[in-house]
């Protein structure tokens, strides 16, 4: 799989405003983290949870990598969160690489305590920086890219089951063709790509990718017709039966 960011997960924070919480409990925080995914997932940014406590135990900070066991972030966001683990900060504080902080927390291990993790990326730019250029401003389609025997591969999906979809990318077409699982032919494709409601597509890197033109016309048809009559769409019958058998009605 691939991924751009990875994202400090404010689990620890739902079981503090779960057990704790008065009002609304969980449902701010709730709100808030699905608001900044729902930002990431429309603009096609693919990240990596990291879980806090499997931070302190398998992470470490190289100058701009974040390590999280094999995993090796240039990219991090850290959420609206109201307590963080002091192992956190300290990593996260000797991290050298891109850093986007929502918002500070404002105690570290349930104490009360000044944070002072700075920004030194906007969401702009982790847009900008995005490994594959992607929107989708309707918000329907999810996107994912990952590498294995096959090679490089794309997969997006549209997840409403009733309404299409078009997502717009920026230099995919020239480097990546469409798949038919029907027939295992690939296509070319455009930038630019309308996916039908409940429908997916796959797009494989391919040295032979070359893309397509969209154009579009507009005709005035209607004055070429005429309307001849109307017919009623209906057979009036009096009486009616049934049978499943043939025998008995």
């Amino acid at each position: 799989e691939n991924y751009d960011v990875g994202i400090i997960h404010p689990l620890k924070n739902a079981y503090l405003d779960y057990v704790f919480g008065a009002g609304e409990g969980v449902r701010p925080l709730d709100e808030d983290f699905y608001k900044l995914l729902d930002f990431l997932r429309k603009n096609g940014i693919q990240y990596h949870f990291i879980d806090e406590t499997l931070l302190a135990k398998y992470g470490k900070a190289e100058d701009e990598t974040l390590v999280v066991g094999e995993c090796c972030y240039s990219t991090i966001i850290l959420p609206k969160m109201v307590s963080l683990a002091s192992t956190t900060e300290r990593l996260l504080s000797a991290y050298k690489g891109k850093l986007w902080v929502e918002e500070n927390p404002q105690f570290i291990d349930g104490k009360k305590r000044t944070v002072n993790l700075r920004s030194n990326i906007t969401q702009e730019e982790i847009i900008e920086n995005a490994r594959i250029k992607f929107s989708c401003p309707d918000n329907r389609c999810l996107l994912t890219s990952r590498k294995g025997e096959i090679g490089e591969f794309i997969f997006i999906k549209n997840t409403y089951l009733e309404k299409d979809s078009v997502v717009q990318m920026q230099g995919v077409a020239e480097h990546y063709q469409k798949l038919n699982l029907e027939t295992l032919q690939t296509e070319n494709i455009s930038n630019e790509l309308f996916i039908k409601a409940n429908d997916s597509v796959i797009l494989f890197k391919n040295n032979f990718a070359n893309p397509c033109r969209v154009e579009e016309s507009e005709e005035k048809i209607t004055s070429d017709f005429s309307l001849t009559g109307i017919s009623e769409n209906a057979f009036v019958m009096d009486y009616a039966q049934y049978s499943k058998d043939g025998k008995t009605y």
